[in-house]
């Protein structure tokens, strides 16, 4: 048993971690003890309501912690619930909210790892039982939103599922994002969230766009010159952003006013080289679409050789000496998992695939390097509570191959990348073993068990591998 001593209103207060619950419902309840100053006020109160007033914590739960991004202590969506229990996100259920709660309609695939479904062309909602339409007479019409650039503003694309074409390809959906005990749900819009395509992410700090999600935007706020600027976004893969269609252009827009309207913006656009033929940074010429603002390209003392957007009021397009310093905008591209793989919402880079068929260690290891990784390397609990999903998911009765070996050296186990595995382990009671002096390689037991055990590298079986994104 845990204990720890608090001290409040004077007073050392001995509390158990294991128990750290209220006892009565009246805590932080209106009507009842709405406010944490009565703990201080009246002593029925401080004893009752040990987790409300603070006099024990849930953050040594020894029940460890809770995944899927669920939480201890007090529930949200239950203002007199003060307990240690999990409050699980969205469709998340169990004890630690390791358990998706989600079932898909009408041919909707379940992402385990996500607990989202993805829809069949035509159906909505997060469970894919809604019918793809749209909640407002505006969606396309004029006067209203008339053309799909207008879907990257919220409230359209929260009311335009059908013209915005946010449920009309394979694999849309919605992701499940309210954190309650009772599982409410709303639906995140894809240009805010990029789980709303389970298939790859954008480096961190880059947004997808919702008509091309192959595309991600950052706005940089330091001021740079236009080279300094492109210099940082290869950084990141990528390169100034190229607005070369109106979807792009309204993207930009609303990215750059929204985190300073009064700013200008170096993108992708220069004619140093050859004055007066403008191109892209990928080399393309800027023919037929251009937001040249009115009078421009000038080049104004003659020595304005790159692009910039003007500030919200304008937008456009203007010419600009190329060393001046600027706020500035990249783009790259958005990044997917292999086929078949999934990525891993707590590490936006990590993408990882279980795999059917039985093979040897060493087999299974050529299969993964193949899809440019290796057998996969539970390096920490957010890692191994993945992989229980996702082998569970599977084929629960299953034992599956990971990147673990003591081959070499006998009793000193590496990952597959060598990386000694020191600290966090998930070993079984009494393992690794060596049992018959020719256990090399580490699996993960079937479900129920769900721990590393020590194998003979040579037997078949399942195995699961991961990726890592650029």
């Amino acid at each position: 048993m845990l204990w720890t001593i608090f001290f409040a209103a004077g007073l050392g207060v001995a509390a158990s971690q294991s128990t750290c619950q209220n006892i009565n419902a009246l805590c932080g309840a209106s009507p009842g003890w709405p406010l944490t100053s009565m703990c201080h006020s009246h002593d029925y109160v401080m004893q009752n309501c040990p987790e409300f007033c603070g006099t024990c914590s849930c953050a040594n739960d020894p029940r460890g912690p809770c995944y899927n991004g669920g939480t201890r202590g007090g529930n949200p969506a239950n203002y007199n619930e003060h307990t240690c229990d999990c409050n699980c996100v969205g469709a998340w259920t169990g004890d630690l909210c390791q358990t998706c709660g989600l079932s898909c309609a009408n041919g909707g695939i379940l992402d385990s790892s996500s607990c989202s479904c993805r829809c069949q062309p035509g159906w909505d909602g997060t469970t894919c039982s809604d019918p793809c339409q749209d909640d407002s007479p505006n969606c396309g019409a004029n006067p209203g939103w008339p053309t799909t650039a207008s879907c990257h503003t919220d409230y359209v694309a929260d009311l335009c599922h059908k013209f915005c074409g946010i449920c009309a390809a394979a694999g849309s959906g919605s992701i499940v994002t309210q954190a309650t005990t009772t599982h409410a749900t709303t639906t995140t819009r894809p240009t805010t969230n990029h789980q709303i395509f389970p298939s790859g992410t954008c480096p961190t700090g880059f947004l997808a766009m919702l008509q091309d999600p192959k595309l991600c935007v950052r706005a940089f706020m330091e001021e740079k010159s236009w080279y300094d600027a492109g210099n940082t976004c290869a950084t990141f893969g990528g390169t100034l952003v190229m607005p070369k269609n109106e979807d792009i252009h309204q993207f930009c827009l609303l990215f750059k006013n929204g985190v300073d309207a009064n700013s200008k913006f170096w993108i992708g656009l220069t004619d140093v080289g050859t004055e007066g033929q403008w191109r892209y940074v990928d080399g393309t010429a800027v023919v037929g679409f251009n937001k040249w603002n009115t009078g421009e390209p000038n080049n104004s003392g003659g020595n304005e050789g790159c692009g910039e957007y003007l500030p919200a009021g304008n937008d456009m397009w203007n010419d600009l000496n190329c060393a001046n310093p600027q706020k500035f905008i990249c783009q790259t591209t958005y990044r997917t998992c292999p086929t078949g793989y999934l990525p891993m919402l707590q590490d936006s880079k990590l993408c990882v695939r279980a795999f059917m068929e039985e093979k040897s260690w060493y087999d299974a290891g050529n299969t993964c390097v193949t899809f440019g990784g290796t057998l996969v390397m539970p390096k920490n609990e957010d890692i191994h509570q993945f992989c229980l999903l996702l082998k569970n998911g599977a084929d629960a009765n299953s034992k599956f191959w990971i990147g673990l070996t003591d081959v070499g050296t006998e009793g000193q186990w590496r990952y597959a990348d060598g990386t000694a595995v020191v600290g966090f382990n998930k070993w079984g009671a009494g393992e690794p073993n060596n049992s018959g002096g020719n256990e090399g390689c580490g699996e993960y037991l079937p479900a129920g068990n769900d721990m590393w055990n020590n194998l003979n590298c040579a037997n078949p079986q399942k195995f699961i591998c991961q990726t890592i994104l650029p």
